[in-house]
């Protein structure tokens, strides 16, 4: 049996991340845009460099990420959403999912490839997108990249929750082998602090132990919601959110925050920065302790997602309980731990092969 290739696609409201056997890491701001051939050129304007996407049974070109949709002056075509089934039935999802898919390919064009994509805590135990889901990517797809036409064989296909995934980015290393054994004999509580939703579940030596509630609706994109408020009264026009969440996300590491619109500062907007990322926590928080009354009853609380990160909420989750862990660029926990359960998949797969051989 030939090497599996091993993807893992995290599909998420705000970030299209991948991690591959050929990309160890990378993240796409997730918008597409609908791209047209331009009319014509003046004689000094350079080549683009933009990849370029045409999904087949689908009669349109796109564009794909904040900077290349940017680059053509491009609609931004936002994935996020909060709809269950209805989200991952969009053409959009299709779309991004399987431009996603090429891209995670990078230069390579393996035979055959074992496919985990995200979903939320609540879509994974959903068996009508569990379904949906595998017919959409457990199949041959073909995607014409440029002038490349890239045909791809997904052999295996796993969606796997966020927070299933942020644990086995603790629990298995990158071989898909175990690298932290305790996990096995732990109550742990994870919480994935996304841009679309918080999910909050609970794997009690690696047995999922549902809780009455898992999902709480507020989340990172409640701080851009209000941030979206301050910076259209200041400029009196509506500012698209992605080009706030834009903004910030290339300032994630920066104490001072500062959104600009044509080379103009809008004033005031770190302060209100921090004011609403207060108050969307706060409110998160108020769901917070009506499921987890107690943190301290859990040995390990693992919270990951791009909201966990310093500059927005991991401090706050810190001073709440001292049994918060959060691992280093914890916006990627999720997609590392994708890949690792992909290549533990893999490893399986190749260990019943060699056996059915013997």
């Amino acid at each position: 049996m030939s090497k599996l290739f091993v993807v893992a696609l995290d599909t998420g409201n705000g970030d299209l991340k991948i991690k591959s056997d050929a990309v160890p890491r990378l993240r796409v701001g997730g918008v597409l845009g609908k791209y047209e051939d331009a009319k014509g050129k003046t004689k000094t304007a350079k080549e683009s460099n933009v990849d370029i996407y045409k999904v087949e049974g689908i009669d349109q070109e796109w564009v794909v990420g904040h900077e290349d949709v940017n680059h053509f002056r491009l609609k931004p075509l936002t994935v996020a959403g909060r709809e269950g089934l209805l989200r991952y039935k969009q053409q959009m999802y299709t779309v991004y999912g399987k431009i996603g898919l090429v891209k995670a390919l990078g230069s390579k064009r393996p035979s055959k490839v074992v496919l985990v994509t995200s979903t939320t805590a609540k879509d994974a135990l959903d068996s009508e997108v569990v379904d949906y889901l595998t017919e959409l990517f457990k199949d041959v797809h073909k995607v014409k990249q440029n002038d490349e036409k890239v045909l791809t064989i997904v052999q295996e296909y796993v969606p796997l929750s966020e927070t299933e995934a942020a644990l086995y980015d603790v629990y298995l290393d990158e071989e898909g082998f175990v690298a932290d054994e305790k996990i096995e004999n732990q109550d742990v509580l994870v919480i994935n602090a996304g841009f679309g939703t918080t999910d909050i579940s609970r794997y009690n030596g690696l047995e999922y132990i549902k809780l009455e509630t898992e999902t709480i609706n507020t989340s990172y994109l409640d701080v851009i919601k209000l941030l979206k408020v301050y910076v259209d009264s200041k400029l009196k026009k509506s500012i698209p959110r992605e080009e706030i969440s834009r903004q910030l996300d290339q300032q994630i590491n920066q104490t001072e925050k500062k959104f600009v619109y044509v080379e103009e500062e809008v004033p005031g907007f770190n302060e209100e920065y921090y004011k609403a990322v207060d108050s969307a926590f706060n409110d998160l928080f108020a769901d917070l302790k009506v499921i987890v009354e107690d943190p301290d009853l859990y040995p390990r609380i693992i919270v990951v997602g791009g909201a966990a990160v310093d500059s927005i909420w991991g401090k706050k989750f810190k001073q709440w309980s001292r049994r918060v862990e959060i691992p280093a660029d914890p916006q990627f926990a999720a997609t590392r731990g994708m890949y690792n359960y992909g290549k533990y998949l893999a490893n399986e797969l190749a260990d019943n092969a060699a056996a059915s051989e013997e």
